[in-house]
């Protein structure tokens, strides 16, 4: 982590800013991101705050591993333009020119965002896709499809399959 971004995740944590995500080491992995058993998404458990799930009330993390990915790496294997969005604590796909239907409302928001790299067809935990609707991660390796802001559940049409370390 470059020393400016440092100090500006230590000033706002300071002025109590705890939808920063907060890096696990110095390097290029964040730890605490979980899965959700509502929405069967992606999101980051490791602020106070939970955020919104779209399959109503906050973020579930029983039941999931604790996950680590790979941010603001730009010699990372994989894709990037990953977000974490600070409004519904979900991680999405920034690379297109819809920033899909966050729950918390409107669009999700790359807002202190780091930039994250996934992985298709590494080592790791596979059967994670992108949704189309939402933009969002989810884990289609449950027979749910889950619930997306977007409307019913996600899809996983035209999505690759990624992998996630876990720690």
């Amino acid at each position: 982590m470059h020393r400016r971004r440092f100090i500006q995740i230590a000033g706002l944590a300071a002025l109590g800013a705890a939808s920063v995500p907060r890096c696990a080491r110095a390097a290029d992995t964040q730890k605490d991101w979980t899965w959700c058993k509502g929405c069967q998404g992606m999101w980051f458990n490791g602020n106070d705050e939970k955020g919104k799930c779209p399959a109503g009330g906050k973020h579930v993390s029983e039941g999931s591993g604790n996950y680590v990915l790979t941010h603001d790496d730009k010699d990372a294997k994989g894709q990037n333009k990953w977000r974490w969005c600070h409004k519904c604590q979900g991680l999405w796909f920034s690379g297109n020119d819809d920033n899909g239907k966050c729950p918390a409302g409107k669009a999700h928001s790359d807002k202190d965002s780091g930039d994250y790299t996934l992985e298709q067809d590494g080592k790791g935990q596979e059967n994670w896709r992108w949704c189309k609707k939402c933009q969002g991660l989810w884990f289609a390796g449950n027979d749910s499809e889950g619930k997306c802001p977007a409307g019913g559940g996600h899809s996983k049409e035209d999505s690759g399959n990624y992998t996630l370390a876990q720690d």
